[in-house]
């Protein structure tokens, strides 16, 4: 089977994509026929010849079946597929596929096979941290890891110092209540709260945090992940409330100045209006009531 010319074939393809620059994504490509069969996979593995028809990204179900499942004919994905996620043996870390199916032909509906790339979730969706603001990535897809966290700013410090995420993450899951959605009886916006807050590592989260959530879409539409932005509300309302005061200080201080030049003018003109009087009676002093009549 190994060395069976058409499988080289499909195996030296593969191989091409998976060296071209642009595809630097990608941690694997591979080929499955119409049973679920991986003909080729880029970089080679021991999956090769194993049947996956049991994988979520083959038949297009919510989950996975269990590994001995098989897919009847009519079984498969119909379209491009965003697989549910799945953990890597050796890290930890969360990874996806995404699938297409192939036919016969642009008319005909004779399946021969997926078409299929896996990634890591961490370089599928790169997502830059701020100043005291992160980005989480949740599954939000209907079915057994609804609520899990696939990307956290945790997870790279556990792969940096221990080069594993804890397995105990893998339970870690957020529900329709955690979420800062935009619902009128939703309280988490202004109070969101960390899922990794009370972890063993992750005292750096346990923060009060402002938080918003959007869908996140691809080219055939929503994927059924959603993006929680956060940022701590010292950050954002504190630094607002301190530079509020200082313009209240500096505010002041402008007015003092002003009541006291607009005082100091207004008193001047009491006192010479004041004074204006006793001037005018002394001009009168000095200049006699005298009328002079010539007959």
């Amino acid at each position: 089977f190994m060395s069976n010319p058409q499988r080289l074939e499909l195996q030296q393809q593969l191989d091409l994509v998976l060296n071209d620059p642009g595809q630097s994504t990608a941690g694997s490509w591979f080929i499955n026929d119409p049973s679920g069969l991986q003909l080729a996979r880029a970089p080679e593995s021991v999956s090769i010849g194993q049947n996956y028809g049991w994988r979520n990204y083959f038949h297009g179900e919510r989950s996975d079946q269990p590994s001995l499942w098989r897919p009847s004919p009519d079984e498969h994905i119909r379209k491009t597929h965003l697989s549910a996620v799945y953990r890597s043996e050796s890290t930890n870390r969360w990874h996806v596929a995404i699938t297409t199916p192939v036919f016969q032909d642009r008319d005909s509906n004779q399946f021969r096979g997926i078409v299929g790339m896996s990634i890591e979730v961490g370089r599928f969706v790169q997502l830059e941290p701020g100043k005291d603001q992160y980005s989480v990535l949740v599954d939000w897809r209907p079915g057994p890891h609804q609520g899990l966290v696939l990307q956290h700013p945790l997870f790279a410090q556990f792969l940096a110092t221990q080069g594993k995420i804890p397995d105990r993450f893998r339970e870690v899951r957020l529900k329709a209540d955690d979420l800062p959605d935009a619902s009128p009886n939703s309280q988490r916006r202004e109070d969101y709260v960390d899922p990794f807050a009370k972890e063993e590592g992750g005292e750096a989260f346990d923060r009060w945090w402002l938080a918003e959530m959007a869908p996140v879409e691809g080219r055939a539409g929503p994927t059924g992940w959603i993006l929680i932005v956060q940022r701590r509300y010292q950050t954002t309302i504190g630094q607002t409330l301190r530079a509020l005061q200082r313009n209240l200080w500096t505010n002041g201080l402008i007015a003092v100045g002003v009541l006291a030049a607009v005082s100091s003018i207004m008193w001047t003109l009491v006192v010479r209006a004041l004074g204006e009087p006793k001037s005018l009676k002394g001009a009168a002093a000095a200049t006699p009531d005298t009328e002079v009549r010539i007959d």
